[in-house]
């Protein structure tokens, strides 16, 4: 990764600046380029709020890092692979908090199916103003 792009690399976890939030409409753009260079697979995950309290209490935490998996499928005769997001807890140094301490949190609801109504972030309707 780029130093300039990963700029807090070096920074405790607890010191950093609360980051940017990013607009609606720059959100909007990158589901559409996701949707258009990723057609038919999954485009988000849901987690419910007691699924992340599980990782953001454990003891130390003081942020959480989501990771990308790939799953088997099982009963296929050719490998298939199903993605997967799972969280875990991190330290104030960036350190995961592994689950000799910590959780590993993988209840991610995929979209689709569990997309909730359509709107611009997962189906490209028109952005309103």
């Amino acid at each position: 990764m780029d130093k300039k792009e990963n700029s807090t690399s070096n920074t405790p976890l607890g010191n950093q600046p609360t980051p940017p939030q990013i607009s609606f409409q720059v959100a909007a753009e990158w589901t559409a380029n996701w949707r258009t260079l990723f057609p038919g697979k999954t485009q988000a995950q849901c987690f419910t709020l007691n699924e992340i309290a599980q990782v953001t209490n454990v003891n130390g935490a003081v942020g959480v890092r989501a990771y990308y998996g790939m799953k088997e499928v099982e009963g296929k005769s050719e490998k298939e692979y199903t993605l997967k997001l799972f969280l875990v807890a991190v330290d104030a140094n960036g350190n995961d908090i592994l689950p000799e301490t910590g959780v590993i949190v993988d209840f991610a609801r995929p979209c689709p199916s569990y997309c909730g109504d359509t709107n611009i972030l997962n189906s490209g309707l028109p952005f309103m103003e």
